[in-house]
């Protein structure tokens, strides 16, 4: 029961207490003066009838004696009037029950008036004639006093609405900091810190109130404060000091578990820009100038990247860049390499006069290549053949396997063509990837992966190389729609399932539309069902995630963060936002039982997700020794080879 209620119950209840005291003061009151009257009553009327009697020869004239005692019964007022001669016997007699039939019985039990009697003498001259002898009637009083109770309950009832009405409205406006207080706690819960601006007049609601915004000042402070250690710690591990890319570790380990993530070897291309001279130039204008040089190249190079969000660029050594590209044909290959290389070269140098700058780019093209070391090398052979006079000044390694042509080179109409008939034939099969709970490897949930049916494709291509060919053509929100439409009809047996959403999607009203009909036909699977987004989402479009997760949440569901790690920021998002998880990126979790700095990352992270009550998943288990490893950093759950293999739903 809220305090609220109880404060409204306790007015009422003493106003009951007031009320029944009152009641039986006023009634106790009225009783002792009605019962003083009644003797008074009955002693007087006796008096005034013995001197009518002895009077004027009343006595000896019975139509008067009558006509006296029938005026003096017939007012209601007695219960017995009678004339006892002197002999002691009735000579006149007029009696009536007690009765009070409008008057509770339990009333008139809890009064219990007295009989209050009148006696008198009659005289006929000097001698005594009898005495008459009167009784009061106590019906009227009964119904007095019952009449006084009503009203005073009447009244008392109006007065206790009344009060009641006001005291409402006055409880309500005393403890509404306190309904704002306990707002202040449940947005902590759901890892919100709100500061209430306007303070309680009351003392003590005042100091409650001062004291919860302390607490979440000092609350937000604590989690701003490990969100900003622990992002440092990852940019200072995995970012270029010079340049603020990527390094050469983070590069290798990001390719290796994007070129082979458990979905289908990774098809794309693999770069390495190199700057010839950069030792002379540090030599002739000094090291800062030369760093200078490496950060514009940098900047330049993450610019002709942006229209590839999930490219990677790293800085691996001296003068080198690294570049992967997913997805991309022969063509675009072809014409993104001499594109980097036109605006690398175009960078501003103040002594280009004196010291032309010489860049050189060697690159290769995978068709599922199943290791990123391969590719890095393919690169690493075709910039080696690039020589000083070489014109282009960038290559393409060529030692391609005999047989059929890489899927990826397919022509974007073709791709078109094969989505459409996927999403026409439905040709879509559902994969499902145990995730275990950490250290005990119970099944928590599992994580649902989509690949074409063979008859569409001449092979079926894993999501790795399929969902950015969907993005690409326009057609996100069907294939999203289709996927969901199959997991209702064979639903796998897990606590959770998780189900990655593009953002195209979340653009799409009416896909929004849909799938809020969708949730609400389907609730059982609603209430099971987690939503991931990449967390580039999270960073770049804060308000569109904001408003898919209310969505989804008025339905059960939940929203998870994917590929964790991969971003540099302050993970600030974790704080607006009620999640159901955070799924660490695969390449953050590779050799973990032989990486000090990793294991103390996801340990670090584990203690902060934690403080927000958000879960905090590590993907890309696939030996037993990183299992091992990984029970002992805290996290709550796990997923990969070693734990289990993707496997066909149904």
């Amino acid at each position: 029961m809220t305090l609220f209620r109880q404060l409204l119950l306790a007015v009422m209840a003493l106003m009951l207490l007031l009320y029944g005291v009152n009641g039986a003061l006023s009634l106790s009151s009225t009783r002792a003066l009605v019962d003083d009257q009644m003797a008074v009553h009955a002693a007087d009327a006796a008096t005034a009838l013995a001197v009518a009697v002895s009077q004027g020869g009343a006595g000896q004239d019975p139509a008067l004696l009558e006509a006296l005692f029938n005026a003096l019964s017939d007012s209601g007022y007695y219960q017995r009037v009678e004339w006892i001669g002197d002999d002691g016997k009735s000579r006149l007699l007029r009696e009536f029950a007690v009765a009070a039939p409008e008057v509770p019985g339990w009333f008139v039990r809890l009064i219990q008036l007295p009989d209050h009697v009148g006696r008198a003498e009659v005289m006929a001259g000097w001698n005594r004639a009898g005495e008459v002898v009167v009784v009061s009637h106590p019906g009227q009083a009964y119904r007095q006093l019952w009449t006084l109770a009503g009203r005073q309950l009447f009244w008392f009832t109006l007065a206790t609405a009344l009060f009641c009405a006001v005291g409402f409205l006055a409880l309500r406006q005393l403890l509404a900091p306190l309904g704002r207080v306990v707002a202040q706690a449940d947005a902590i819960r759901e890892r919100r810190f709100v500061v209430q601006e306007r303070l309680p007049r009351a003392r003590e609601l005042r100091s409650l109130v001062e004291a919860m915004n302390r607490m979440v000042v000092r609350l937000e402070q604590l989690f701003s404060g490990q969100a900003e250690l622990i992002a440092e710690l990852r940019q200072a591990a995995a970012s270029d000091a010079v340049t603020g890319l990527a390094n050469r570790a983070d590069f290798d380990a990001r390719l290796q578990a994007l070129v082979a993530d458990g979905g289908g070897a990774r098809q794309g291309m693999v770069a390495i820009l190199a700057l010839d001279g950069l030792a002379r130039v540090n030599d002739r204008y000094g090291r800062g100038e030369g760093n200078g040089l490496l950060r514009a190249l940098g900047a330049e190079l993450r610019a002709a990247l942006e229209p590839y969000p999930e490219a990677l660029l790293a800085r691996r050594q001296g003068a080198e860049f690294a570049v992967f590209v997913a997805e991309v044909t022969a063509a675009e290959a072809d014409a993104l390499a001499a594109d980097l290389v036109r605006r690398a070269a175009a960078v501003p140098f103040a002594h280009r006069a004196d010291l032309p700058l010489r860049l050189r780019l060697g690159y290769t093209l995978g068709d599922a290549v199943g290791h990123g070391a391969n590719l890095l090398e393919q690169a690493g052979r075709a910039l080696a053949q690039i020589t000083a006079a070489a014109a282009p000044n960038w290559c393409r390694y060529d030692a391609v396997e005999e047989g059929a042509p890489p899927l990826v080179s397919r022509t974007g109409t073709d791709w078109a063509c094969i989505i459409q008939r996927l999403l026409d034939q439905r040709g879509l099969q559902l994969l499902c990837q145990p995730t275990v709970a950490v250290p005990g490897r119970e099944p928590i949930g599992c994580e649902l992966y989509s690949r074409m049916a063979a008859p569409i494709a001449d092979a079926a291509s894993g999501p790795a190389a399929l969902l950015p060919m969907v993005e690409r053509v326009g057609q996100a929100a069907a294939y999203d729609r289709l996927v969901l439409e199959l997991l209702s009809a064979r639903p796998p047996d897990y606590p959770r399932w998780t189900v990655n959403v593009s953002l195209q999607s979340l653009r799409s009203s009416d896909w929004l539309r849909w799938l809020e009909e969708f949730l609400g036909e389907h609730r059982a699977v609603a209430e099971r069902l987690v939503f991931e987004l990449p967390e580039r989402a999270f960073i770049a479009f804060p308000e569109l995630v904001s408003e898919f997760q209310r969505r989804v949440a008025r339905h059960g569901c939940g929203l998870g963060v994917d590929h964790f790690g991969l971003e540099t920021s302050n993970f600030a998002y974790l704080g607006s936002l009620p999640l159901a998880h955070v799924k660490l990126h695969r390449s953050l979790a590779q050799d973990l039982h032989r990486r000090r700095d990793g294991q103390f990352y996801v340990k670090s992270l584990a203690q902060l997700v934690h403080s927000r009550e958000i879960a905090l998943i590590v993907e890309g288990i696939e030996t037993e020794a990183d299992w091992a490893a990984l029970a002992s950093l805290n996290a709550d759950g796990a997923q990969g080879f070693f734990l289990g293999r993707p496997q066909p739903l149904g």
